[in-house]
């Protein structure tokens, strides 16, 4: 059986949750009553690294050796410009990962 610390390691970030909010009293407190501690914030960061491999790698084998499309798009974040690359698979063009991130 999987242990809830786990679970969440994996799901809050991979699901954009914001992970300082691990640090909410309330939210830990909760947590501890129903027996399930809750992981703390930088042993969660350590774990992207590796889920963002893992996620690479998916996308990798999804598009690979199908016809597929770039999106590259200019983004502007309080003041800060980046440049977002998409890709996905003509098959189904309403489905899209994003690639890369980079400011301007």
């Amino acid at each position: 059986m999987v242990k809830v610390p786990t679970i969440l390691h994996e799901m809050l970030p991979k699901h954009s949750f914001p992970l300082w909010k691990l640090r909410n009293a309330e939210l830990r407190r909760l947590f501890s009553n129903i027996g399930h501690p809750l992981p703390s914030e930088e042993t969660c960061r350590t774990r992207i690294p590796k889920l963002y491999e893992e996620e690479i790698l998916r996308v990798r084998a999804h598009v690979k050796e199908k016809p597929m499309f770039l999106i590259v798009d200019e983004a502007d974040m309080s003041g800060q410009k980046f440049v977002n690359v998409l890709v996905g698979i003509l098959e189904k063009p309403g489905e899209t990962f994003l690639c890369e991130c980079l400011p301007l």
